[in-house]
């Protein structure tokens, strides 16, 4: 059944809770932004971050991108670039 499966079978209901609750947090981050100002990659991140965390949580079902080195990186490298820009301060460039 994939990623997400593997990791409840290797790490048990911590790990998968674990797994559940990075997925929670990556679609619920720009919720926690919206009083802030937008700029141009918080507002890009804040779209984007939601429906990528659905999609790799849904190919994770099915196949094992997190076992193969280059679908782990760029899942790895977009999720952090929008947690990132989403974090950022308004006086940081």
């Amino acid at each position: 059944m994939g990623d997400a499966l593997q990791v409840a079978a290797e790490s048990g209901a911590p790990g998968y809770a674990l797994l559940l609750a990075v997925f929670f947090v990556a679609g619920t981050a720009p919720r926690r932004l919206q009083s802030k100002p937008q700029r141009l990659e918080r507002r890009f991140a804040a779209a984007f971050l939601p429906p990528f965390a659905v999609a790799v949580f849904v190919v994770m079902l099915a196949q094992f991108p997190m076992e193969l080195a280059a679908p782990r990186l760029m899942i790895l490298t977009f999720g952090g670039l929008a947690l990132t820009w989403l974090r950022r301060e308004d006086g940081d460039d």
